[in-house]
């Protein structure tokens, strides 16, 4: 089956979800990061592994069960297009605008991907250098590195976005696979002559 058949699938699935799942950061107290100034609640949810609360170990997300459909879709466009990327974890947002943030539990490079009716809404990655990167996940499977600075670019429209990454907390499971091959992940994707001047968006 082709990338662009698995997409519509997901697309499906994800419109048939008749309440998405909210998100309150400061009352569950994780990914405040992800909020914009005056907002309270995001429509978000983890699919995969998670660390479990208080402690240093992952345990399978709650949402698995519900949306085991969307999972195995979800798995299987990843192996479409790489099937060498390892990840443990997927996080899914609904029309959620970003701020400028860094995601402190990613180890090496994530994969984004963004799927619905919508313009605009790349993300805009930052350097050490202060330079950036515009990258279009629309439709498109795109790396990046979320140690670094980086922002959803505004957008208009349906917008759901995936980010398939490697919790490093994924490092305590009985057989962890060694940091060498997870710090491999699409590295070979990425580089640094893409980089512009910085310009936020705020």
């Amino acid at each position: 089956m082709s990338l662009e058949k698995k997409f519509e699938e997901i697309i499906d699935y994800l419109r048939s979800i008749k309440k998405f799942p909210i998100k309150k950061p400061h009352k569950d107290k994780t990914r405040k990061h992800i909020l914009n100034d005056g907002e309270e609640s995001v429509e978000a949810f983890t699919l995969g592994k998670v660390r479990a609360y208080h402690t240093k170990i992952m345990v399978e997300s709650a949402n698995n069960k519900k949306h085991r459909i969307l999972l195995k879709l979800l798995d299987d466009a990843v192996k479409l297009f790489d099937p060498d990327f390892r990840y443990t974890t997927i996080q899914l947002n609904k029309n959620v605008l970003t701020p400028v943030h860094r995601d402190k539990n990613n180890v090496g490079l994530s994969l984004a991907l963004s799927l619905g009716e919508f313009t605009g809404g790349g993300i805009r990655q930052f350097n050490l250098g202060g330079g950036y990167r515009d990258i279009d996940t629309h439709n498109n499977f795109q790396f990046q590195d979320g140690s670094l600075l980086h922002q959803t670019l505004p957008f208009e429209g349906e917008r759901y976005a995936f980010i398939f990454f490697f919790h490093k907390a994924g490092f305590n499971s009985p057989k962890p696979p060694p940091l060498t091959e997870i710090l491999l992940n699409g590295m070979s994707k990425i580089s640094l002559e893409e980089y512009k001047e910085p310009t936020l968006i705020v």
